[in-house]
């Protein structure tokens, strides 16, 4: 006797071609096809969650925010409503209350690592160190391979004031996940905090490469660039107490030294750099 082929379930496979506009960055398609798959099952909590995960990503956090209370109305035990709703408070500014839900979250499945960092990310919105870092390092045991774990540790280390931990952690993350633009950026940072500029322009410019059309970055690798051409930090013990007579001279001395320096820091950097630094003056400039 011939087997009954199994059918899956209208939602299953309405789901799985949601999952799949998420994969291809088709979020604005995923979010209406939601809004019908809601429609037709009012009861089910995964579209309102996806719903929550698409408008996040669209930067709608507000909507986003409503769809995911919605999920937690509808189904008080989902762990993955609540944290999602921990991320939409959070990027409203509510780090309280995302606070809040990320706790909830936890105590629904405090095997999980995601739960662990959103309640990491909250406790570092509102500033209290320990409670990220705590939160972050039971992430980390539970998903040590995880670069976003490792990102997140480099954060609150750099908040702390901790940039040899920032630096090795962001290193870490770069490791596991060599296209992470946050933790390349992270890295960056905290090496320009660090003095060790001509490296972090490197890799700000990495950051730039690898997504040309992001204008904030450019943008950005610009103002970094200006500031360590900017030798206003380096000449001012020429003048010291210098008598008001002998100001004019000393400022030509300086003068020329500045044009000096500013000369060696432009050619310590890459031909590719200096090419990207004087293509974006000229853009800056144009009129």
């Amino acid at each position: 006797m011939t087997q009954p082929e199994f059918e899956p379930h209208p939602l299953t496979i309405r789901l799985e071609q949601i999952r799949w506009l998420l994969d291809v960055q088709r979020a604005s398609d995923a979010v209406a096809l939601l809004h019908q798959l809601i429609a037709s099952y009012p009861a089910e909590v995964e579209p309102y969650c996806y719903l929550a995960y698409a408008l996040d990503g669209l930067e709608r956090y507000a909507e986003a925010e409503q769809a995911a209370a919605r999920a937690v109305a509808t189904d008080p035990q989902c762990e993955w409503a609540h944290r999602l709703r921990s991320s939409a408070l959070l990027s409203l500014g509510k780090a309280k209350l995302a606070q809040e839900a990320a706790h909830t979250a936890v105590q629904l499945d405090p095997e999980l690592a995601l739960g662990w960092r959103s309640l990491a990310n909250a406790e570092l919105a509102l500033n209290n160190l320990p409670g990220a870092q705590g939160a972050a390092e039971r992430a980390r045991e539970l998903a040590p391979e995880d670069a976003g774990v490792h990102l997140l540790l480099g954060q609150i280390s750099n908040s702390g004031g901790l940039l040899s931990a920032a630096e090795a952690h962001f290193r870490q993350a770069l490791n596991l996940d060599p296209e992470s633009l946050s933790a390349l950026n992270g890295l960056a940072a905290t090496l320009y905090t660090c003095g060790r500029r001509p490296e972090a322009i490197e890799l700000y410019y990495q950051g730039v490469r690898r997504c040309p059309g992001e204008k904030r970055l450019r943008q950005n690798l610009l103002i970094v660039i200006e500031e360590y051409l900017n030798p206003t930090d380096l000449a001012g013990t020429l003048i010291g107490c210098a008598l008001v007579l002998f100001a004019p001279l000393f400022g030509m001395i300086r003068s020329y030294q500045d044009d000096q320096e500013r000369l060696r820091r432009l050619e310590s950097l890459s031909p590719e750099i200096r090419r990207f630094y004087y293509e974006e003056r000229k853009r800056k400039h144009k009129p």
